[in-house]
């Protein structure tokens, strides 16, 4: 049997060791077993209280004396969180503007869509000219049975819409077919076909062959004959062309203001960082995004075991690396996970081989210095008596090669996920220069007097130039030097609005003569139906259903003619909509200026 290092039989099996099952019987009430994607064991609730812990050491410090908050990294926090804050704020207030221009939106519909289907239907809303044709229809019918026709049932066709149960495929197109017959009759409600005081359809209106119902469907033949069958089958096929060219229509339709909102969405001016789209998805983790934001739920351990196994099955094995090969390139993993103040030595910290071996002047012993992983960065200690009396020269304690490669996965792989942790040095000095004086008792040879300082880390400075000179390039290349814009729900309403007054209103002009043709293939059947109109009766009332028809220039230039009262209307409700925004909105100086964040420019 071999047998591995003690490192690895504490922590478990090795990533590269074969999966043994346990023989013992389960313990329901013992807690599941976590790995990563090397396949050692993870428990992130030990890491989570594990940081409470530190940060709490830490506030301790700071409230006893100890040390002190750097202010400088204070303030960066504050900035950044006051940042985040804003863009949280701004997002909220734009989706919340969003929707109420999207409701406003749906009521200006409403309000025009009544009168336009009477105009693509009677010929008499086509021969009144458009200067007269708000005082004809006064004359047919008030404007508050006007707006309550086919309200209820419109509010229900609405609620409908997109209803899906995954578990039960079958349920999604019974709603489709009730959602697509509560449309008709709200069409046909409106344009005065169906009684105005019917609040819903009756169940027969949605049976296709009832009396009700806009499908027709033809009695049985009375003899089987080639004939008699043929006549059947044209019969029944004139019943169901017209609710399967109003179900086209309407289809076909929703796709266009889709396509033409996305189209004048990309080609309208919008406050978008192509080169940072990423950067203001980032968030401090203890702020709480706002109600609505998706986030994905945490995986059961069930679902991680599987996805483990799958993992395991998927990806090939690979051969151990050699201890050679990890001191080629032993920092690799410890700089991609932030860890280059721990395990990748710096210029300006010297190693524990260029310590210098003989006793420093002054008389000022020191130990050898230890790391705590604070969760609290930015932490320096005020000025000690050691600390003004003697020369403080600053050290770390660094891993030897080997270790550093063989320690470096495991920090880097525990906490990628988590905040990033900054090593904070707590040196101890000895000061034997005044340990004797003469109004204190006499202290014995080697007594020294110790104190205590907890001093953040020292950045590489040289380093830090030649990643700023590197960044600049790299941003000069990516165009990261064009101007930053603000993005968030709230400087995009503008152009999301305007995309979608504009799509609406271009799609309604261009559907007109097809929705005319639709309109009146699903109002004359059913009229000669409920009604016993003939042709001539239903040729003085209604349009034809020629294709030329559909063009006739008095009808398009009163529909046309409405459409631009509504595009007035729906610009009308963008530039309100704007100056509710403009209300709202807050400038970076203003944002700090309420959240009492003090800016370096206003110092």
């Amino acid at each position: 049997m071999r047998l591995g290092p003690l490192t690895s039989q504490a922590l478990g099996r090795s990533p590269y060791d074969e999966v043994v099952e346990g023989t013992g019987e389960p313990q329901p009430g013992a807690p599941e077993q976590l790995y990563d994607d090397r396949g050692r064991p993870v428990n992130p609730e030990t890491r989570r209280i594990n940081r409470d812990i530190i940060r709490s050491h830490n506030e301790v410090m700071l409230v006893i004396g100890v040390a002190e908050p750097d202010s400088g990294i204070n303030e960066a926090q504050a900035l950044y969180e006051a940042a985040t804050k804003h863009q949280y704020y701004e997002d909220g207030i734009g989706r919340r503007l969003f929707l109420t221009g999207e409701v406003l939106a749906t009521v200006g519909v409403w309000g025009v869509n009544g009168l336009r289907q009477r105009i693509l239907l009677y010929k008499d809303y086509a021969h009144v000219p458009f200067s007269r044709l708000f005082g004809f229809h006064r004359s047919q019918q008030s404007w508050g049975e006007y707006i309550w026709a086919g309200l209820p049932s419109s509010v229900l066709s609405d609620s409908f819409a997109g209803f899906d149960m995954p578990e039960y495929p079958w349920v999604k197109y019974v709603f489709a077919w009730v959602n697509l017959h509560l449309e008709i009759f709200v069409f046909m409600q409106r344009t005065g076909l169906v009684n105005t005081s019917r609040w819903v359809p009756t169940l027969g209106f949605f049976v296709p062959g009832c009396n009700d119902s806009p499908i027709f469907l033809p009695k049985l033949p009375s003899s089987f004959t080639n004939g008699s069958i043929i006549s059947w089958l044209g019969a029944l096929v004139a019943g169901v062309v017209p609710f399967a060219g109003y179900w086209f229509f309407s289809k076909t339709y929703a796709r266009l203001v889709w396509s033409l909102r996305r189209k004048i969405q990309r080609r309208l001016p919008k406050p978008i960082n192509f080169s940072r789209r990423r950067t203001l998805k980032e968030v401090v983790p203890y702020l709480q995004p706002p109600s609505g934001t998706y986030i994905p739920p945490t995986p059961t351990p069930e679902e991680q075991q599987a996805q483990q196994q799958q993992r395991q099955e998927t990806q090939p094995r690979t051969p151990t690396p050699t201890q050679q090969q990890q001191r080629q390139a032993p920092n690799a993993n410890a700089i991609d996970a932030g860890w280059e103040m721990v395990h990748a030595p710096s210029d300006a910290i010297p190693t524990n081989d260029a310590l210098p071996t003989g006793p420093p002047p002054d008389g000022t012993l020191r130990r050898q210095s230890t790391i705590s992983v604070s969760g609290a960065a930015g932490l320096t200690t005020p000025g000690g008596p050691s600390s003004s009396s003697s020369s403080q020269t600053q050290t770390q304690a660094q891993p030897s090669p080997a270790a550093t490669a063989d320690e470096a996965p495991f920090l880097s792989d525990d906490d990628e996920e988590t905040e990033h942790v900054n090593p904070t040095l707590i040196t101890f000095d000895v000061d034997t220069s005044d340990s004797a004086t003469s109004d204190s008792a006499p202290i014995p040879p080697g007594a020294a007097v110790w104190a205590a300082e907890l001093r953040p880390n020292v950045p590489d400075n040289s380093s830090s130039n030649r990643n700023s000179q590197q960044t600049a390039a790299t941003s000069s290349t990516l165009g990261l030097d064009a101007p930053l814009y603000r993005d968030n729900g709230l400087t995009r309403l503008p152009h999301v609005l305007a995309a979608g007054a504009l799509g609406l209103c271009a799609a309604r002009a261009m559907m007109t003569p097809f929705e005319s043709l639709a309109l009146l293939g699903l109002a004359r059947p059913y009229v000669t139906r409920q009604m016993g109109f003939e042709g001539a009766a239903l040729d003085v009332v209604f349009h034809g259903l020629g294709f030329l028809d559909a063009f006739s220039l008095e009808r398009m230039f009163n529909a046309v003619g409405l459409e631009m009262v509504h595009l007035v209307l729906q610009c009308d409700l963008w530039a309100g909509m704007m100056c509710v925004a403009d209300w709202f909105r807050m400038s970076d100086e203003e944002w700090c200026e309420a959240e009492g964040v003090k800016r370096r420019s206003q110092e």
